[in-house]
């Protein structure tokens, strides 16, 4: 804003004019990167960046700051200055950066600047990518791979190598293309999949360094399997082996065939151990001496391998020689056996003659010592009829006798007991001993218990004739008056010899041995 005056004067008379004048203009752009004037910059990435524009004019211009490329707005704003800052550079930096002032009624004023920012080579995410690949193999298939990376400067295409599988040298054809910025490309390669050894990872690297992976994956037929071949092991079965091959990608199956009349039939489905593996299958009883075609093929989900040749196989049949051989091996394992048998069947006699010789031989040994006879001969006798046999328990019979004697009464019972019927003895046979019990007092005797009928139970032994031993029990009768008594068992005249006791006789305890406590 300029202050003019008018001065006019006339005589002594002056006259005076203020006259305010506001001049209007808009000065030309000044734009300013790190501080220099420029119109090209070239910086390294992650560098500071600052970009300064100053427009000067009357009345303020409004400075606006953008990108020429992507025709975006960085910055806006009314004044003379406008800085624009970025802390580390990027290869995306990389542009025309256009600095603008304007003002009502004066034209446009603008400035432009061009920054490059050089960056190493690397993959570029923003960018289109497929990293997995489903593939046939084959002498002419090939697979198309298109990568996009950034770059400032561009590379050359022989710094780039695609390494495959380990066993495998790819010889990659790749071409360069840059997009619509400068620091963008695209690496172009043609991967060839001859075989199912091409099938695997690959890796994009720049001068030595990685810079993606891609994955080509087999969808394939599979490989027919090998080395298919079948022998007879034994009488009526064949073994029938192969080598798995490649599985074409998904997982395979394999089919194997029999040929039945003039059609081949499905007999047998095996699954994949792995390529490489050695593979076996068993078909079954098949017929002896007959010859058998076999078939196999392997199958995935996308379709099947060829057929494998015919493998022929006679499966192994009895020879005469052998049945020859087994009918005499029948002959001699029957002899064997009767042989064994007769030797039992006479060990078993001999030990039952030598036990039984040796059980004579001891009772034999067993001498009665004649000591000093009693006065007394008593007789036990038991009376048992057919009808009282079948209660399993022996009749008791009991008598007393008046014997005459000085001064001395005496009460003398017998009571006998059996389990199980006896056997009815030769008189005069030599036997077993009874048991003989003197002195113990005897409980009165009812006929109407079953106490005072059979006796009391006791357990008996049996020796090796079915004899019976049977307990005899003389016990004074403490309800006689009379002192002048010897005891008498009634029935003496007319008894039944089951057990013959004589008391006159002593005779050394019995000695139980070990063979006659096994009976």
């Amino acid at each position: 804003m300029l202050l003019f005056r008018c001065v006019a004067e006339r005589g002594d008379k002056e006259l005076k004019q203020g006259i305010p004048l506001d001049v209007q203009y808009l000065n030309d752009t000044l734009l300013y990167i790190n501080g220099q004037t420029k119109s090209n910059i070239e910086l390294n990435e992650n560098a500071p960046l600052i970009i300064s524009c100053r427009v000067g004019g009357n009345p303020a211009p409004t400075i606006l700051l953008s990108r020429s490329h992507s025709d975006t707005e960085l910055r806006k704003m009314q004044g003379t200055w406008l800085n624009y800052t970025i802390d580390t550079a990027q290869c995306t930096d990389t542009d025309t950066y256009r600095c603008r002032g304007r003002s009502t009624g004066f034209n446009i004023t603008e400035k432009v600047i061009n920054i490059n920012v050089l960056c190493n080579t690397r993959f570029d995410k923003a960018g289109s990518f497929k990293s997995t690949y489903g593939s046939k193999s084959g002498t002419d298939t090939t697979i198309n791979v298109a990568v996009p990376i950034i770059a400032n400067p561009p590379p050359q295409s022989s710094d780039f190598k695609w390494d495959g599988p380990v066993q495998v040298q790819v010889p990659v054809t790749s071409t360069i293309s840059t997009g619509d910025v400068s620091y963008k490309h695209v690496i172009e390669s043609v991967i060839p999949v001859k075989d199912h050894t091409y099938f695997g990872y690959y890796t994009l690297s720049y001068k030595g360094q990685p810079v993606t992976r891609i994955t080509i994956n087999a969808e394939d037929v599979p490989q027919t399997p090998s080395n298919f071949t079948g022998y007879s092991y034994t009488i009526g079965s064949v073994n029938l082996t192969w080598v798995s091959g490649f599985n074409g990608g998904p997982e395979q199956l394999f089919i194997l065939y029999v040929m039945e009349g003039s059609n081949w039939k499905v007999i047998g489905n095996v699954s994949d151990p792995g390529e490489g593996r050695l593979v076996h299958f068993d078909p079954g009883f098949l017929s002896p001496g007959q010859e058998y075609s076999f078939r196999i093929q392997s199958c995935n989900m996308i379709n099947c391998s060829l057929l494998s040749a015919d493998t022929r196989v006679t499966v192994k049949a009895i020879s005469s020689q052998s049945t020859l051989s087994n009918n005499q091996g029948v002959t001699i394992g029957a002899s064997l056996a009767g042989f064994v048998l007769i030797v039992l069947f006479a060990g078993f006699l001999a030990m039952y003659f030598l036990k039984k010789k040796k059980i004579e031989k001891k009772r034999e040994s067993v001498k009665l010592d004649d000591r000093t006879q009693p006065d007394v001969v008593l007789y036990a006798s038991v009376d048992k009829s057919d009808q009282k046999r079948t209660k399993n328990n022996a009749d008791v019979v009991m008598n007393d006798v008046k014997v005459d004697k000085k001064e001395e009464h005496e009460n003398l019972y017998a009571n006998s007991e059996e389990t199980k019927p006896a056997v009815k003895p030769i008189r005069g046979q030599k036997g077993k001993r009874s048991k003989v019990k003197r002195g113990s007092k005897a409980q009165e005797q009812k006929d109407t218990g079953a106490e005072g009928e059979y006796g009391n139970v006791e357990s008996r032994k049996v020796n090796q004739d079915g004899l019976i031993y049977i307990d005899v029990d003389f016990s004074n009768y403490t309800g006689s008056q009379t002192t002048d008594q010897n005891p008498l068992i009634h029935g003496d005249d007319d008894r039944t010899e089951y057990t013959f006791v004589d008391f006159t006789k002593k005779a050394p305890p019995i000695q139980e041995t070990g063979d006659e406590e096994q009976k």
